[in-house]
Parts: C-alpha cells; sequence; structure tokens
C-alpha cells in the first residue's frame, strides 16, 4: 500500500449569499443542532455606542456594538465569568469603497476592539426555544444572551480587572487569546495605554470614516470560546451587518443600508464584498489538524481596458493562531507588474504587536510578495492575526487567470504554507509535508 497525501480545496462562498436565505438562519439551525456547544453571533443589536462626537482625539473616534450570542449546539457553552471558562467577544468596522484609488473597489478593515469578556449568561429564546440551565454560568441549549453596547464598549463598573469604568476594565487583549482553542489569559494582564475615551474600544481614525454616497460600512462580531473551539464548532462564530450615518458630523452610526435591516448570521464581514459584486471571487482555507484554523481570501480582477488590470486581494484571518507573514502572488510568464500597494489595521492601546506596514517586491517581473518581519526575529510583528484583514494589490498586463498563490503562516508550526489558486483546484501543504500519516489515504 502506497501512502497518499490527503489533499485538501479551497471551496469557494456558495450561492447561499442571498439575503433571503441568511435572514432565517438561526430559525432553521437551532431544531437540528451542531453536537456539542456552538455559540454564534445571533444578532448584532442597539444603538451604535459613539464616545467622541465632537473632535476627534488624536485623529481617531471610538465605538461599540451591541451583540446577542445564542447557543445553536446540543450542549450548554461554559460562562463561568470568574475563570478562564468564558467567551470574549470581538468588534470590527469595514468599508467598502470604490474610487480612483480603487477602481474596481476595495472592502478594508479600518478599526478593531480589545475583547468583551463575558461574565454572566442570560437565558432568553429571541431566536429559538431556550432549554434554561438554571445558572448564569452556561448558555443553555438555543438560549440567547445580549450584551449592550454599553457592556461591550465596558461603560459599566464590571470588570476592574484593570481600571474599571474610565479605563474600560471589562476589555482584554486579544493577544491574550488563541483564537483557535479559545483558550484565554485570565485575569488578563494586559490593561491598555492612551486616551482613557478611545481606550480598548473600537477605534477608527476619523480620515477613513466618509460620509460620501456610496461609501458602505460593515459591523462585524465575533464570539471566541474554549468549549466550542473544542466542539470543531469555531468556524461560524463571526457574523456582520450594514451600518450608515445617522449623523455625519458627529460621524454617529445607525444600522441601515441593503444589509442592516438584519443581522448576516455565521458570516465574516469579508463576504459580504463577493455578495455586492458577482464578480468578486471568494475561497477559504483550511487547515488539516483539529481544530481548524480558517483563513478566507476574496479576489476582484478590474479590467482597464487597455491592456492592463487592477488585482485586488482581501485576506482575512478567522480564528488561526498560527497567523500569517507572507503573502505571494505568482502570475504568468510574461506579466508585467505596476503600482504594488498594502493596506491593515492596527493594533492599538498597548496591545504588543507592531503596526508596520508589510514590505514588498516584485520578484523576476511576474510574481509579487509582501511579507512582515519573521517570527524568530520578532515575536510581535504585524503578522495577519486572527480577527483582522489585509488588502494586497498590483496592476498588471494580464488577468487573474492562471495566477498561483502562497500565503506563509507566521508562528513555527505544521503546515507552514497554504498554496492556492483562484477559483479551481487548491492544493497546499498539510499533514503530509509536516511527516505525520495522520490524513494520508491508502492506495492498494
Amino acid at each position: 500500500m502506497t501512502p497518499t497525501p490527503a489533499r485538501r480545496r479551497a471551496r469557494r462562498l456558495l450561492t447561499t449569499f442571498a439575503l433571503a436565505s441568511t435572514a432565517a438562519v438561526v430559525w432553521g439551525i437551532c431544531p437540528n443542532p451542531s453536537v456539542g456547544p456552538d455559540v454564534i453571533v445571533g444578532s448584532l443589536y442597539d444603538t451604535w455606542g459613539n464616545y467622541v462626537q465632537g473632535t476627534p482625539i488624536d485623529g481617531n473616534r471610538a465605538y461599540s456594538i451591541g451583540t446577542k450570542s445564542v447557543n445553536v449546539g446540543d450542549q450548554p457553552l461554559l460562562w463561568q465569568g470568574n475563570t478562564s471558562l468564558h467567551p470574549v467577544i470581538g468588534q470590527n468596522l469595514y468599508r467598502l469603497r470604490t474610487d480612483s484609488e480603487r477602481p474596481g473597489g476595495r472592502l478594508e478593515q479600518i478599526g478593531m476592539s480589545w475583547l468583551k469578556h463575558g461574565f454572566t449568561a442570560l437565558a432568553q429564546s429571541e431566536f429559538c426555544a431556550c432549554t434554561n440551565p438554571g445558572t448564569g454560568s452556561l448558555l443553555g441549549l438555543g438560549c440567547s444572551d445580549p450584551y449592550s453596547t454599553g457592556l461591550n464598549g465596558s461603560n459599566t463598573t464590571q470588570g476592574t480587572e484593570c481600571g474599571g469604568p474610565g479605563g474600560q476594565g471589562g476589555l482584554g487583549a486579544r493577544s491574550e487569546v488563541n483564537p483557535t482553542t479559545g483558550q484565554i489569559t485570565y485575569p488578563y494582564r494586559t490593561c491598555g495605554t492612551g486616551s482613557t475615551t478611545l481606550r480598548k474600544r473600537l477605534i477608527v481614525a476619523d480620515a477613513d470614516l466618509d460620509p460620501t454616497a456610496g461609501v458602505r460600512y460593515f459591523g462585524e462580531a465575533q464570539y471566541i470560546a474554549s468549549d466550542d473551539a473544542a466542539a470543531g464548532n469555531g468556524l461560524n462564530n463571526a457574523s456582520f451587518r450594514e451600518a450608515v450615518f445617522s449623523n455625519t458630523t458627529s460621524k454617529t452610526l445607525t444600522w441601515g443600508g441593503a444589509f442592516g435591516g438584519t443581522t448576516q448570521q455565521q458570516y465574516p464581514a469579508i463576504a459580504v464584498w463577493p455578495m455586492i459584486d458577482s464578480t468578486v471571487e471568494f475561497v477559504y482555507l483550511d487547515t488539516a489538524r483539529h481544530p481548524v484554523q480558517r483563513f478566507h481570501v476574496a479576489r476582484k480582477v478590474h479590467d482597464f481596458g487597455n491592456g492592463s488590470f487592477r488585482h485586488e486581494y482581501a485576506v482575512h484571518n478567522l480564528n488561526s493562531d498560527l497567523a500569517a507573514g507572507r503573502f505571494v502572488v505568482h502570475l504568468p510568464a510574461g506579466a508585467v507588474i505596476s503600482n504594488v500597494g498594502f493596506h491593515d489595521v492596527d493594533h492599538h492601546s498597548g496591545e504588543p504587536y507592531a503596526t508596520t506596514d508589510w514590505s514588498s517586491q516584485v520578484s523576476g517581473g511576474n510574481e509579487v510578495v509582501w511579507w512582515t518581519e519573521p517570527f524568530g526575529t520578532n515575536a510581535n510583528a504585524n503578522a495577519l492575526r486572527w480577527g483582522t484583514m489585509f488588502n494586497f494589490w498590483f496592476d498588471a498586463t494580464v488577468g487573474g487567470d492562471g495566477a498561483e498563490h502562497v500565503l506563509q503562516l507566521f508562528k513555527p508550526g505544521c503546515p507552514q504554507k497554504l498554496r492556492f489558486t483562484i477559483p479551481n483546484t487548491v492544493l497546499f501543504e498539510d499533514d503530509f509535508e509536516c511527516q505525520s500519516t495522520a490524513s494520508w489515504s491508502e492506495q492498494v
């Protein structure tokens, strides 16, 4: 018998992007629960928290989003606020804009928060029938639990580990969470720095908040929990909803727009790009080992009509603790590449991670490479870490057909490289390259 490495494919996002199919996702799931605890974002709700309505502070504004979780699994979810066995909640903001700098459109992440640490679970039946566990230290089967904008912005007396009110004491650092396993450091050690108004909240540069017609914004929230991850249910924990400006002077946001009427459950915000633009191609990349670590890649190739094409990539890390530190696009021979660009979202408030933009280089005329410092040089380099999305773009004399890609992971581990093409077959290093036979198939 000859061992043959198991090959995995990155799958295209299916046509279930239709709005009508997402409005009742949870009601359809609850009668057929997942195996084990499975927390998802059932709703992004409540009035947006806007903490800087006047002059921006250091050029920035701060927001928070209310979230309602629901357990769509067949086992209760741990919610022990005074231990490490509780979920954490992250919030993000994205912008979709088309202009002279982004001729084919570009979806960019423009803000992120620290993490709200859950402390007590309620037992509401907003999304489906709730089996009340009789304790706030568990989220029961089918039960939902609301965290208002005030709680997720830590505008309460709860959470005194790092200074309580004014210091956003209920919010902990992303760097103290392993998003793949859901393991968290508790009590959290990183207490945050900077303005007490901005600190740890969903911080966005004022310059990135443009009320111009046609510019669209999307709020996103994601839950991470250890028992959810251990059950293999950690890949559906992010949901998004569209937002619009209710006041352009104070830059106050409210839910609205085509995707504002309902939360797009179990879809991260990167999924909105192919939902809006059918020419955007979308794949997701999974590592072989349990728990699965997932990246999403969206690509738009814009034809200028003069023999030149803009290649736009958005790469999103959903839950990979290994993160990513290098991205390569290899075009067919003869292609000429120019106008290489990069966009990231900055960590803040004392997170240890660097904010230095990735370097880039055109190699061999038809290959472009972006990279950050390697892990061995700087473990806190500006890697593509969980709950974040980076953009990569360039102009070329060819379209996207035949392009090959490598997403190289940042931390030591296995695999180290994800190789893929868009939209067809996708092969990448898996446990075979890691010298493990666990995922091999057999041929006689």
